[in-house]
């Protein structure tokens, strides 16, 4: 399917991958548009500046690849580890569906994942500074001494953040979802 080894401002439609594994292959300025990879296996690629849009990515393994600047509109993500990564910034997804992955110990800061599901996703000791959860479901998702300084959770249901076990400070919350906010301090709310 990718016979070279670069690629500069390419649009691939329609492509099928799966169970397949590419090496060293770089993509610049792509645009990925209804695309489906699954179970395929990325080592050392580099996905600059990238787009992808209606895509499905299920159970890849980006093994020591790069996302610099990728952009993920109406897309599902399921079952990837983010961790294998070498290099990843500036982060952004809209509209898509993110489940079971792992984001453990990244560092994120100003990712926006907006008008997204967001389920079973691991966000332990991740960076995630600044980020932006508008309106996103994050059922099940886990936070765990994740530094959430300055995000935005505005609109953002289902969340279970304990302040506690989290930095959190400026950050933004909405009524009545951020009461959840306060179920690890061993209180009660009454009416």
């Amino acid at each position: 399917m990718f016979d070279k080894k670069e690629y500069f401002k390419s649009k691939f439609q329609d492509l099928t991958s799966s169970k397949l594994t590419y090496s060293d292959i770089e993509f610049e300025e792509c645009e990925f548009s209804k695309c489906v990879f699954i179970e395929t296996k990325f080592k050392k690629c580099k996905f600059i500046d990238c787009k992808f849009s209606n895509c499905t990515i299920s159970a890849c393994r980006f093994t020591d690849s790069t996302f610099l600047n990728p952009k993920f509109t109406n897309s599902k993500l399921m079952g990837i580890d983010w961790t294998k990564l070498a290099r990843s910034s500036e982060w952004k997804f809209k509209e898509c569906t993110l489940e079971y992955c792992n984001f453990k110990l990244m560092k994120l800061p100003g990712i926006v994942i907006v008008r997204s599901e967001i389920k079973d996703v691991d966000f332990t000791e991740a960076d995630l500074s600044r980020a932006e959860l508008n309106n996103s479901n994050l059922e099940k998702s886990k936070f765990f001494k994740t530094n959430l300084e300055k995000a935005s959770f505005v609109n953002a249901t289902n969340y279970s953040i304990n302040a506690q076990h989290n930095k959190i400070s400026k950050a933004k919350f909405s009524l009545p979802e951020a009461l959840t906010l306060l179920s690890g301090l061993d209180i009660k709310i009454e009416k």
